[in-house]
Order: structure tokens, then C-alpha cells, then sequence
């Protein structure tokens, strides 16, 4: 697996080889806090309540960011609201956001125990809309713009070398507005604009930070096991592979160890290099002319950690098993994902992802 810096037109050409369709997550993105999606490390591992790794690991407490996670989109709204059936505009065009909220569960690992939380998920989409009456199709794409998982319990081992309790990993803002950050081809339908109107939207496959020769392959089990043809791709642009989840510390949460032995003896990670994939559909319902709201469908919100940064120090060692980016990468969070739903508001065309973050907090 080799890994080489590239421009952002490169990096999307490469992206757009291998996805499907359409959060977060973010990659989502997404996703360490202590894995992903099954994972990102702890994978930056916010949740509600957690850091924001938009993310879907994968930021901070808010959301800045995916997704693995991971990105996927939602179900559209015209604009106005609370209007009675039939009186809600319809429009050929508009940005909508969505904000997804999943249960999730992961196994203990060789230094954090198992456990259960929140993943919250932010997307932008902008769309087209075809058709007429009750037979609506919308298309387009879609990006995320933050993600946030739970933090993570460390077990002894853990304990031992770091001298806290817990993990917390987040992700920037500036990662998922970073004009490298890929986008995602979604498609869906709609019987209407008015409250009461269904939605839906086909499953996206949203890998961050990777593209694999084959979309459709399992996620490996390590982060050296990805198959021969695999690309790396600086996804938010700041020279390091895949996307840069930022850990907290302080009142009992600490930097990942990269290591197990006597508390000091191995040195922390304040950075982690992501790489992440998830796959999401919507389905739903318009509650008025400009919101709506349903079930998620998450199916793989998977991370893995491909490098880190020692605190006050190098970049970790790497590329091989036994390496500190391997500890790192073996005690990510293995998310496996659970119910979801979401909400979604239709936004100017001109929306960001702080307008998002800002209409569906």
C-alpha cells in the first residue's frame, strides 16, 4: 500500500473511482475515538457528549467535522414551513442538511474495555430535483460536516501507561472544509414538498482518506492489510495520509498510548492520520415545507489509523505490524453500528457546513 500526497483534483478523481452514491458520517467519516466503524481510534472518538470527529473519531466535542466515519445524505424539505397541504413551494434546486444520530457498541482491545454510546453524524447535500407531483427524483451530491463519537474507557492496561481513565478524539472543523474533502454522489425520490410527503434516499458508500480497487470488499482487519491497489489520499490537504483526528487531555481523559509497559514509558499520540468508510441510506418523512425526519440506515462506519504524531515528538513509527501506528491501530474503536434516525432543514443554496452545524445542533 503505497501513500503519496495529492492535489484535490487528484484525490477526487480517485475517490469518485470507488464510491457509489452520497454524512457525519465522515468518514464520516470517519472515524478513532477509540475505533471506527467499526472504527476510528477511539478513533477520535466524540459522541454526543464526546468530541467531534467530524465523523464520522472520526473531533471534539461539537462537530467540526466523518463517517467514517463517513457522509450519506438526507431527505430534502422545500423551503418555508408549518403550511397546509399543498401550499408549500416547490423548487427545482436546493442545499439541505441532516443530522444523523446513531447507537453504537464496540469490544474491549488491548488497552480499552468495551462499551456503548452516540455517534451524531452532520451532512450537506445539494440537489436537483426532476419530476413533478407525487414522482419527485433528487440527485446530486453530498459531504460531511462533522462528526461526533463517545468517549472511551481504557482498561488497565491502558490505565497503566497513560494514567487516565479515558480517550477522547476530535476532529477540526477545518478538516471537513478543507476543499480537499471528498464529495458523494447520492440519489433519492419523493412523492411531495407538502408535511406528510415520503422521501428516501439509496445507500452511499462514503470512504475518506482511501480508495480501494474493489468498493464492494470487506473493510480489513488491520491497517496494513488493506489489497494490492490501494490508494492513500491526503484527504483534507495537510500533507499527512488520510485525515487528522486531534485527542483531547485533561480531567481524566488522556492521549492514546502507543504503547503498553510502566506509565511513561511509552509516549503519547496527540495526533492520529485516519483513514475512514461509511454506507448509509434514509428514509422519511417531511414534517413541514422546510424540515423532515426518519430512520437512518448505517451499515458500515468503519476506521482505520495509519500513522500518528508523538506529543512533543516525531511522527510515530510505522508501516508494518509491531509499530507504534499498529498499537494505535489496534486499539481503535471497533464501532458496530445500531439504530439511527435523523433530521433534516432545507438551507439556502449558498449553505455551509457552519450552517449546518448551526440549524440541526
Amino acid at each position: 500500500m503505497n501513500y503519496r500526497p495529492r492535489s484535490p483534483s487528484s484525490a477526487l478523481s480517485s475517490r469518485r473511482l470507488v464510491v457509489a452514491a452520497a454524512a457525519a458520517v465522515a468518514a464520516l467519516a470517519s472515524g478513532c475515538g477509540g475505533g471506527s466503524s467499526n472504527s476510528q481510534l477511539d478513533q477520535g472518538g466524540s459522541g454526543s457528549g464526546g468530541g467531534s470527529s467530524g465523523a464520522a473519531d472520526t473531533t471534539g466535542g461539537g462537530s467540526s467535522g466523518g463517517s467514517s466515519s463517513s457522509g450519506a445524505m438526507m431527505g430534502s424539505s422545500s423551503s418555508g414551513g408549518g403550511a397546509a397541504a399543498g401550499a408549500c413551494p416547490q423548487t427545482a434546486s436546493l442545499a439541505e442538511a441532516a443530522h444523523v444520530t446513531m447507537t453504537v457498541t464496540w469490544p474491549g482491545s488491548v488497552s480499552t474495555n468495551q462499551g456503548t454510546g452516540t455517534v451524531d453524524i452532520w451532512l450537506l447535500a445539494n440537489l436537483t430535483v426532476t419530476g413533478s407531483g407525487t414522482n419527485l427524483t433528487l440527485g446530486g451530491t453530498a459531504q460531511t460536516c462533522g462528526t461526533t463519537l463517545p468517549p472511551i474507557a481504557l482498561n488497565g492496561a491502558g490505565q497503566l501507561v497513560s494514567g487516565g481513565s479515558k480517550v477522547q478524539i476530535t476532529f477540526p472543523a477545518t478538516v471537513w472544509t478543507a476543499p480537499s474533502m471528498p464529495k458523494f454522489d447520492i440519489q433519492g425520490t419523493a412523492s411531495g414538498w407538502d408535511s406528510g410527503s415520503s422521501l428516501a434516499f439509496k445507500p452511499v458508500s462514503a470512504p475518506i482518506g482511501v480508495a480501494v480497487p474493489d468498493a464492494t470488499s470487506a473493510w480489513p482487519t488491520s491497517a496494513w492489510s488493506f489489497p494490492a491497489g490501494t490508494q492513500i489520499i491526503d484527504a483534507d490537504g495537510d500533507g499527512e495520509p488520510g485525515f487528522t483526528a486531534v485527542p483531547l487531555k485533561g480531567n481524566g481523559v488522556v492521549l492514546p498510548p502507543t504503547g503498553l509497559g510502566i506509565f511513561g514509558s511509552a509516549p503519547s499520540a496527540d495526533k492520529l492520520y485516519i483513514v475512514a468508510k461509511n454506507n448509509l441510506s434514509l428514509t422519511g418523512t417531511r414534517t413541514s415545507c422546510s424540515d423532515a425526519s426518519g430512520t437512518a440506515n448505517v451499515t458500515e462506519f468503519d476506521n482505520h489509523v495509519l500513522g500518528c504524531h508523538i506529543m512533543n515528538g516525531m511522527d510515530c513509527t510505522t508501516g508494518m505490524a509491531n509499530t507504534q501506528a499498529d498499537f494505535v491501530d489496534q486499539s481503535r474503536t471497533v464501532y458496530v453500528p445500531g439504530a439511527a434516525t435523523f433530521k433534516a432543514k432545507q438551507l439556502p443554496p449558498t449553505a455551509t457546513c457552519a450552517d449546518v452545524l448551526s440549524a440541526l445542533p
